[in-house]
């Protein structure tokens, strides 16, 4: 049995930039970002990003948030020429992947936000059960 931790891969995938982290169960560890153009696939970022963080946790899942639609297990960015997909994660590196459309990933995060995770915006007080015109 590993005394290391058991980590996610967790990623924010866009046209430009892909964000990077790993996270145990209470910790999001450091961001590393990496420019998507820099990179012919999304395997090859995966593949430095592992080899740089990966040595200090136990890994067999990943969650993706990626800028595009997604296709059940696969995806195909609109402005770049990477393809993401589940199988192709699973077999490369032994993780288990899910794939989400950043938006969705964002709207699922919303119910577990508390008022610390809150900053007003702007000037002037809110009209609190007011929709905004």
């Amino acid at each position: 049995m590993s005394t290391f931790p058991e980590s996610v891969l967790l990623g924010d995938i866009g046209a430009t930039n892909a964000r990077l982290a790993l996270a145990t169960e209470t910790v999001l560890g450091p961001i590393t970002t990496f420019e998507v153009n820099r990179f012919a696939r999304f395997t090859d970022v995966v593949n430095v990003f592992l080899r740089d963080h990966s040595g200090r946790s136990r890994l067999s899942h990943a969650l993706f948030a990626i800028a595009a639609p997604i296709d059940g297990k696969r995806c195909v960015l609109t402005n770049s020429r990477w393809v993401i997909e589940a199988a192709e994660l699973q077999a490369r590196f032994g993780l288990q992947s899910e794939l989400l459309n950043d938006f969705a990933a964002v709207a699922n995060s919303l119910p577990l936000l508390g008022p610390a995770d809150l900053a007003k915006l702007g000037g002037g007080a809110g009209d609190i059960g007011q929709s905004a015109q």
